[in-house]
């Protein structure tokens, strides 16, 4: 097998687009591709938002990329780590176990996300970083069903260069996303987060949530 052929059958089971055969059909492959491409879509956005240092509002920087891959009144439900939910890849907002948060709507989504950011460690993180991986994509007509893990990190960096960094905290967890094709364009109609994971890796000096004097 070539190189070439091997990557795009890996890049295909990621996405679960593999067939009996072992190939899927052109078409069902670019689709999918799109689709997990909002995925990717959504990290950088949130990374945006997290941006302290480079951006002069990230909260606006945010808004302007989730535009690029969220309807407007897209819905947004948290399940924080620790709250129970009753399933990791499809968890349910409406059963006996539903999301600690629901945010409605793009713009009030960025705003409470990149404030949360800003006030971490009564500084705001300098940078958050979001990796994905599992990205499944399902697909039933002009409706659409995305699942990837998640990895981020988030960074108060030290005061000066090459010391320790103040604080450096980790999230992991499961996202669950809803695309439909509109006007020949698709776009996330929702977004869940499931947390299995919040931990504080690095504490230095001020730490994570002591506000810097």
């Amino acid at each position: 097998m070539s190189a070439s052929r091997g990557l795009v059958l890996g890049t295909a089971a990621v996405l679960g687009l593999c067939c009996s055969s072992g190939v899927a059909a052109a078409g069902d492959y670019a689709t999918k591709a799109e689709i997990a491409e909002l995925a990717v879509c959504y990290a950088i956005a949130a990374d945006t938002l997290g941006e302290g240092k480079t951006q002069a509002d990230p909260a606006a920087a945010g808004l302007a990329m989730l535009r690029k891959c969220f309807t407007e009144d897209a819905t947004f439900a948290i399940w924080p780590a620790g709250t129970p939910f009753d399933s990791l890849t499809s968890p349910s907002r409406t059963g006996d176990k539903p999301p600690a948060v629901v945010i409605p709507g793009l713009t009030t989504f960025a705003s409470a996300i990149s404030s949360s950011f800003a006030a971490a460690g009564g500084v705001g993180y300098d940078f958050v970083q979001h990796k994905l991986s599992n990205i499944v994509v399902d697909v039933e007509g002009d409706s659409a069903k995305l699942n990837a893990y998640v990895e981020s990190t988030h960074v108060i960096q030290a005061k000066q260069p090459f010391t320790p960094t103040r604080c450096r905290q980790q999230t992991n967890g499961t996202y669950t996303m809803k695309a439909k094709k509109i006007e020949g364009k698709w776009l996330l109609t929702s977004f869940d987060l499931a947390q299995i994971a919040f931990d504080t890796i690095i504490e230095n000096g001020d730490g994570c949530s002591a506000p810097a004097p």
